[in-house]
Parts: structure tokens; sequence; C-alpha cells
């Protein structure tokens, strides 16, 4: 099934399963939320103050644009491609990682 969704005050986004969501074109605003679980899936162009990523189970997020505070959180079987995202202030949570895995990571 696919839903096509126009929404003017959109602000978070959830997706469970196998769920996945697609923005088509940039979503500018000022908070945004997105919400991963399970094997969902998101591909996201953001122009945001602040933005809210969380990303766990085997979900997976592209992120494109950019914001001026991230706070992003996932876990280690998550997948987060941010390369085309840019933030000026970036705090990064990872949840359920080996130590030395944690250690790697931060020292790149």
């Amino acid at each position: 099934m696919i839903v096509w969704v126009s929404a003017k005050d959109l602000y978070r986004v959830s997706a469970y399963d196998n769920a996945q969501v697609r923005s088509f074109g940039e979503i500018s605003k000022i908070d945004f939320s997105v919400d991963l679980h399970d094997n969902a899936y998101a591909n996201l162009n953001l122009d945001v103050y602040s933005a809210n990523i969380n990303v766990a189970d085997h979900a997976k997020a592209d992120l494109n644009g950019n914001a001026d505070e991230m706070t992003l959180r996932h876990n280690y079987s998550a997948t987060v491609n941010n390369y085309s995202f840019k933030a000026v202030h970036l705090t990064e949570n990872k949840v359920n990682f080996p130590a030395e895995v944690k250690d790697d990571v931060a020292g790149i």
C-alpha cells in the first residue's frame, strides 16, 4: 500500500515495521523529529533549526539538508546515512554499542 500525505504543519514522523517515509522536496521547519523502529526506512531532505532523529532496531535513515541543532540517537544495528546532512551542533547518542565500537567510532 502506498499512502501520499500532504501536510501543512508536519513536525514529526514516526514509522514502524517495514514502512517507508520519503520527502519530495525540502521539509522546512523550526523543529522536526523522526522516530524509526523495526525495519522502517526514511529518506528525508530537511532544512530545519532543530532536528531530533531516533533510529532503533534495524531501521535506516538517509538524511540530506541541514540543521543548526541536531540530536541523533541510534543503536548498533540501525543505519544512519547523514553524509549529505550538515549540522552546526551535533549531539550523538549511541545505544547498545559494544565498548570497543563506541571508542572506534568516536575516534573517526
